[in-house]
Protein backbone atom coordinates (compact mmCIF):
# COMPACT_ATOMS: atom_id res chain seq x y z
CA UNK A 1 0.00 0.00 0.00
CA UNK A 2 2.84 2.38 0.83
CA UNK A 3 4.42 1.62 -2.55
CA UNK A 4 1.16 2.26 -4.42
CA UNK A 5 0.50 5.54 -2.63
CA UNK A 6 4.06 6.66 -3.35
CA UNK A 7 3.50 5.82 -7.01
CA UNK A 8 0.32 7.87 -6.87
CA UNK A 9 2.40 10.96 -6.14
CA UNK A 10 4.62 10.19 -9.14
CA UNK A 11 1.61 9.65 -11.38
CA UNK A 12 -0.14 12.87 -10.35
CA UNK A 13 3.05 14.88 -10.71
CA UNK A 14 3.60 13.51 -14.23
CA UNK A 15 0.01 14.27 -15.24
CA UNK A 16 0.17 17.78 -13.78
CA UNK A 17 3.40 18.45 -15.67
CA UNK A 18 1.68 17.27 -18.86
CA UNK A 19 -1.23 19.64 -18.19
CA UNK A 20 -3.72 16.82 -17.59
CA UNK A 21 -6.48 17.23 -14.99
CA UNK A 22 -6.89 13.96 -13.07
CA UNK A 23 -9.05 12.59 -10.24
CA UNK A 24 -8.30 9.63 -7.96
CA UNK A 25 -10.80 6.77 -8.10
CA UNK A 26 -11.86 3.72 -6.09
CA UNK A 27 -9.44 2.59 -3.37
CA UNK A 28 -6.96 5.35 -4.07
CA UNK A 29 -9.68 7.90 -3.36
CA UNK A 30 -11.19 6.19 -0.32
CA UNK A 31 -7.83 5.65 1.37
CA UNK A 32 -6.58 9.19 0.81
CA UNK A 33 -9.98 10.71 1.65
CA UNK A 34 -9.82 9.19 5.13
CA UNK A 35 -12.41 6.43 4.84
CA UNK A 36 -10.03 3.89 6.38
CA UNK A 37 -8.33 4.38 9.75
CA UNK A 38 -5.68 1.88 8.64
CA UNK A 39 -5.06 2.15 4.86
CA UNK A 40 -3.89 -1.47 4.78
CA UNK A 41 -7.47 -2.55 5.52
CA UNK A 42 -8.40 -1.54 1.97
CA UNK A 43 -6.65 -4.07 -0.25
CA UNK A 44 -5.49 -2.58 -3.54
CA UNK A 45 -3.61 -3.98 -6.50
CA UNK A 46 -3.66 -0.89 -8.69
CA UNK A 47 -4.25 2.83 -8.90
CA UNK A 48 -7.26 4.05 -10.88
CA UNK A 49 -7.19 7.60 -12.19
CA UNK A 50 -9.79 9.52 -14.22
CA UNK A 51 -8.87 11.89 -17.05
CA UNK A 52 -10.88 13.41 -19.88
CA UNK A 53 -11.11 11.25 -22.98
CA UNK A 54 -9.40 14.02 -24.94
CA UNK A 55 -6.43 13.83 -22.53
CA UNK A 56 -6.09 10.03 -22.48
CA UNK A 57 -3.25 9.77 -25.01
CA UNK A 58 -1.35 12.61 -23.39
CA UNK A 59 -1.79 10.96 -20.00
CA UNK A 60 -0.52 7.65 -21.36
CA UNK A 61 2.55 9.35 -22.81
CA UNK A 62 3.18 11.09 -19.49
CA UNK A 63 3.22 7.78 -17.63
CA UNK A 64 5.40 6.17 -20.29
CA UNK A 65 7.79 9.08 -19.86
CA UNK A 66 8.40 8.16 -16.20
CA UNK A 67 8.94 4.47 -16.95
CA UNK A 68 5.51 2.82 -16.98
CA UNK A 69 5.17 -0.04 -19.46
CA UNK A 70 2.21 -2.20 -20.64
CA UNK A 71 1.53 -5.50 -18.91
CA UNK A 72 -0.37 -8.66 -19.81
CA UNK A 73 -3.82 -8.05 -18.39
CA UNK A 74 -6.48 -9.57 -20.61
CA UNK A 75 -7.79 -6.09 -21.38
CA UNK A 76 -10.48 -6.18 -24.09
CA UNK A 77 -12.62 -3.73 -26.04
CA UNK A 78 -15.45 -4.37 -23.56
CA UNK A 79 -13.56 -2.20 -21.08
CA UNK A 80 -14.24 0.87 -23.19
CA UNK A 81 -14.00 3.17 -20.17
CA UNK A 82 -10.27 2.69 -19.57
CA UNK A 83 -6.90 2.17 -21.20
CA UNK A 84 -4.96 -1.06 -20.76
CA UNK A 85 -3.05 -1.05 -17.44
CA UNK A 86 0.60 -0.13 -17.15
CA UNK A 87 3.23 -1.07 -14.60
CA UNK A 88 6.40 0.47 -13.23
CA UNK A 89 9.06 -2.29 -13.24
CA UNK A 90 10.25 -3.20 -9.79
CA UNK A 91 7.25 -1.62 -8.08
CA UNK A 92 3.92 -2.96 -6.79
CA UNK A 93 0.68 -3.17 -8.75
CA UNK A 94 -0.30 -1.20 -11.82
CA UNK A 95 -2.03 1.99 -12.97
CA UNK A 96 -5.24 2.24 -15.00
CA UNK A 97 -6.19 5.43 -16.80
CA UNK A 98 -9.97 5.81 -16.93
CA UNK A 99 -11.90 8.02 -19.33
CA UNK A 100 -15.29 7.20 -17.75
CA UNK A 101 -16.58 5.80 -14.47
CA UNK A 102 -18.05 2.63 -16.03
CA UNK A 103 -18.47 0.92 -19.39
CA UNK A 104 -20.42 2.95 -21.94
CA UNK A 105 -23.75 1.28 -21.15
CA UNK A 106 -23.71 2.73 -17.62
CA UNK A 107 -21.37 5.70 -17.97
CA UNK A 108 -24.22 8.23 -17.94
CA UNK A 109 -25.02 7.47 -14.28
CA UNK A 110 -22.01 9.60 -13.37
CA UNK A 111 -20.58 11.46 -16.38
CA UNK A 112 -16.80 11.97 -16.17
CA UNK A 113 -17.17 15.62 -17.12
CA UNK A 114 -19.17 16.24 -13.92
CA UNK A 115 -16.39 14.77 -11.77
CA UNK A 116 -13.55 16.50 -13.61
CA UNK A 117 -15.30 19.88 -13.58
CA UNK A 118 -14.98 20.20 -9.80
CA UNK A 119 -11.60 21.16 -8.39
CA UNK A 120 -9.94 18.77 -5.97
CA UNK A 121 -10.84 15.16 -5.19
CA UNK A 122 -14.23 13.68 -6.03
CA UNK A 123 -16.99 14.23 -3.49
CA UNK A 124 -18.27 11.46 -1.22
CA UNK A 125 -21.55 11.56 -3.16
CA UNK A 126 -19.66 10.86 -6.38
CA UNK A 127 -17.43 8.25 -4.74
CA UNK A 128 -20.40 6.33 -3.31
CA UNK A 129 -22.19 6.57 -6.65
CA UNK A 130 -19.13 5.13 -8.38
CA UNK A 131 -18.73 2.39 -5.75
CA UNK A 132 -22.28 1.14 -6.32
CA UNK A 133 -22.33 1.64 -10.11
CA UNK A 134 -19.14 -0.36 -10.50
CA UNK A 135 -20.25 -3.23 -8.26
CA UNK A 136 -23.89 -3.51 -9.30
CA UNK A 137 -23.99 -2.38 -12.94
CA UNK A 138 -20.48 -2.40 -14.39
CA UNK A 139 -19.55 -5.76 -12.79
CA UNK A 140 -23.22 -6.89 -13.10
CA UNK A 141 -23.49 -7.92 -9.47
CA UNK A 142 -27.21 -7.10 -9.39
CA UNK A 143 -27.96 -9.01 -12.59
CA UNK A 144 -26.05 -12.09 -11.45
CA UNK A 145 -27.32 -12.12 -7.88
CA UNK A 146 -23.84 -11.73 -6.44
CA UNK A 147 -22.72 -10.04 -3.24
CA UNK A 148 -19.92 -7.54 -4.01
CA UNK A 149 -18.56 -8.06 -0.53
CA UNK A 150 -15.68 -5.57 -0.48
CA UNK A 151 -17.82 -2.80 -1.96
CA UNK A 152 -20.70 -3.47 0.45
CA UNK A 153 -18.27 -3.41 3.38
CA UNK A 154 -16.64 -0.22 2.12
CA UNK A 155 -20.00 1.55 2.04
CA UNK A 156 -20.68 0.41 5.60
CA UNK A 157 -17.30 1.80 6.68
CA UNK A 158 -18.07 5.15 5.04
CA UNK A 159 -21.57 5.27 6.54
CA UNK A 160 -20.17 5.35 10.07
CA UNK A 161 -17.70 8.18 9.46
CA UNK A 162 -18.37 11.71 10.61
CA UNK A 163 -16.88 13.58 7.67
CA UNK A 164 -17.67 17.12 6.62
CA UNK A 165 -18.32 15.88 3.08
CA UNK A 166 -21.77 14.31 3.44
CA UNK A 167 -23.34 11.79 1.07
CA UNK A 168 -26.39 13.16 -0.77
CA UNK A 169 -28.61 10.11 -1.18
CA UNK A 170 -31.29 12.01 -3.09
CA UNK A 171 -28.74 12.85 -5.79
CA UNK A 172 -27.55 9.24 -5.89
CA UNK A 173 -31.12 7.93 -6.23
CA UNK A 174 -31.86 10.34 -9.06
CA UNK A 175 -28.72 9.17 -10.88
CA UNK A 176 -29.72 5.51 -10.72
CA UNK A 177 -33.30 6.40 -11.56
CA UNK A 178 -32.14 8.16 -14.73
CA UNK A 179 -31.04 4.79 -16.15
CA UNK A 180 -33.81 2.70 -14.61
CA UNK A 181 -31.47 1.08 -12.10
CA UNK A 182 -32.97 2.04 -8.72
CA UNK A 183 -33.53 -1.64 -7.91
CA UNK A 184 -29.77 -2.24 -8.21
CA UNK A 185 -29.15 0.66 -5.82
CA UNK A 186 -31.68 -0.57 -3.26
CA UNK A 187 -30.44 -4.15 -3.43
CA UNK A 188 -26.94 -2.88 -2.60
CA UNK A 189 -28.25 -0.77 0.30
CA UNK A 190 -30.17 -3.77 1.63
CA UNK A 191 -27.01 -5.90 1.56
CA UNK A 192 -25.06 -3.19 3.38
CA UNK A 193 -27.72 -2.86 6.09
CA UNK A 194 -28.18 -6.60 6.59
CA UNK A 195 -24.55 -7.72 6.44
CA UNK A 196 -22.73 -4.82 8.15
CA UNK A 197 -25.46 -2.73 9.85
CA UNK A 198 -24.56 0.15 7.53
CA UNK A 199 -26.16 3.48 8.29
CA UNK A 200 -27.73 3.97 4.86
CA UNK A 201 -31.27 4.65 3.64
CA UNK A 202 -33.82 1.86 3.51
CA UNK A 203 -35.04 0.71 0.07
CA UNK A 204 -37.63 2.90 -1.60
CA UNK A 205 -41.16 1.48 -1.11
CA UNK A 206 -41.40 0.94 -4.86
CA UNK A 207 -38.51 -1.50 -4.67
CA UNK A 208 -39.41 -3.73 -1.73
CA UNK A 209 -38.87 -6.68 -4.08
CA UNK A 210 -35.13 -6.10 -3.82
CA UNK A 211 -35.22 -7.40 -0.25
CA UNK A 212 -35.75 -11.06 -1.28
CA UNK A 213 -33.31 -10.49 -4.16
CA UNK A 214 -30.63 -9.44 -1.67
CA UNK A 215 -31.50 -12.38 0.59
CA UNK A 216 -31.10 -14.76 -2.36
CA UNK A 217 -27.70 -13.25 -3.18
CA UNK A 218 -26.59 -13.80 0.42
CA UNK A 219 -27.91 -17.39 0.33
CA UNK A 220 -25.88 -18.14 -2.81
CA UNK A 221 -22.60 -16.96 -1.26
CA UNK A 222 -21.73 -20.49 -0.10
CA UNK A 223 -23.65 -22.30 -2.84
CA UNK A 224 -21.43 -21.87 -5.89
CA UNK A 225 -23.27 -24.38 -8.08
CA UNK A 226 -26.58 -22.62 -7.47
CA UNK A 227 -24.93 -19.26 -8.09
CA UNK A 228 -23.49 -20.56 -11.39
CA UNK A 229 -26.92 -21.79 -12.49
CA UNK A 230 -28.50 -18.45 -11.56
CA UNK A 231 -25.85 -16.60 -13.57
CA UNK A 232 -26.51 -18.78 -16.62
CA UNK A 233 -30.22 -18.05 -16.42
CA UNK A 234 -29.53 -14.33 -15.98
CA UNK A 235 -27.32 -14.31 -19.08
CA UNK A 236 -29.74 -16.38 -21.17
CA UNK A 237 -31.53 -13.46 -22.90
CA UNK A 238 -28.16 -11.97 -23.86
CA UNK A 239 -26.76 -15.34 -24.91
CA UNK A 240 -29.75 -15.97 -27.19
CA UNK A 241 -30.00 -12.47 -28.64
CA UNK A 242 -30.50 -12.27 -32.39
CA UNK A 243 -27.28 -10.29 -32.79
CA UNK A 244 -25.22 -12.95 -31.02
CA UNK A 245 -26.85 -15.82 -32.91
CA UNK A 246 -26.21 -14.10 -36.24
CA UNK A 247 -22.56 -13.51 -35.33
CA UNK A 248 -22.04 -17.12 -34.22
CA UNK A 249 -24.04 -18.76 -37.02
CA UNK A 250 -24.14 -16.40 -40.01
CA UNK A 251 -26.69 -17.25 -42.66
CA UNK A 252 -28.72 -19.56 -40.42
CA UNK A 253 -32.24 -18.66 -39.21
CA UNK A 254 -32.14 -17.22 -35.70
CA UNK A 255 -34.71 -19.71 -34.32
CA UNK A 256 -32.61 -22.61 -35.56
CA UNK A 257 -29.43 -21.17 -34.09
CA UNK A 258 -31.13 -20.68 -30.74
CA UNK A 259 -32.49 -24.21 -30.71
CA UNK A 260 -29.09 -25.68 -31.59
CA UNK A 261 -27.33 -23.58 -28.97
CA UNK A 262 -29.79 -24.70 -26.26
CA UNK A 263 -29.53 -28.38 -27.22
CA UNK A 264 -25.73 -28.19 -27.24
CA UNK A 265 -25.79 -26.46 -23.84
CA UNK A 266 -27.99 -29.15 -22.32
CA UNK A 267 -25.66 -31.79 -23.71
CA UNK A 268 -22.62 -30.09 -22.18
CA UNK A 269 -24.36 -29.83 -18.83
CA UNK A 270 -25.35 -33.49 -18.82
CA UNK A 271 -21.81 -34.53 -19.73
CA UNK A 272 -20.49 -32.37 -16.91
CA UNK A 273 -22.85 -33.96 -14.41
CA UNK A 274 -21.89 -37.44 -15.59
CA UNK A 275 -18.19 -36.57 -15.40
CA UNK A 276 -18.58 -35.21 -11.87
CA UNK A 277 -20.47 -38.33 -10.75
CA UNK A 278 -17.77 -40.57 -12.21
CA UNK A 279 -15.07 -38.62 -10.39
CA UNK A 280 -16.93 -38.88 -7.09
CA UNK A 281 -17.43 -42.61 -7.54
CA UNK A 282 -13.77 -43.04 -8.42
CA UNK A 283 -12.80 -41.06 -5.34
CA UNK A 284 -14.99 -43.20 -3.11
CA UNK A 285 -13.28 -46.33 -4.42
CA UNK A 286 -9.84 -45.16 -3.29
CA UNK A 287 -8.17 -46.51 -0.21
CA UNK A 288 -7.80 -44.31 2.89
CA UNK A 289 -4.06 -44.02 2.18
CA UNK A 290 -4.80 -42.58 -1.28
Amino acid sequence: MQDLLAQGELVEDALRTAGVRSVRLKGWHTVTAGWWADPAERTMTDLDVLVAASDAERAARALAGIGYVPIESGHTAFADHELAPVHLPGRAGSVEIHTALAVSRWASVLPPSDVLAVAGPMSSTDAVTHLIVHAQLHDEGHLLGRVPLRAVHELAVRSRLDLADEVDWEVIRSRFGSVGAEAALDSFLTLARRMFAAEVPAPHPRFVRVVPHAAAAMAMLDRPRLASLYARLAYLPRALSATRMQSLFPGRPVWRSRLGWIVDGIGRSLRGVAHGRANRQGGNARSPAE
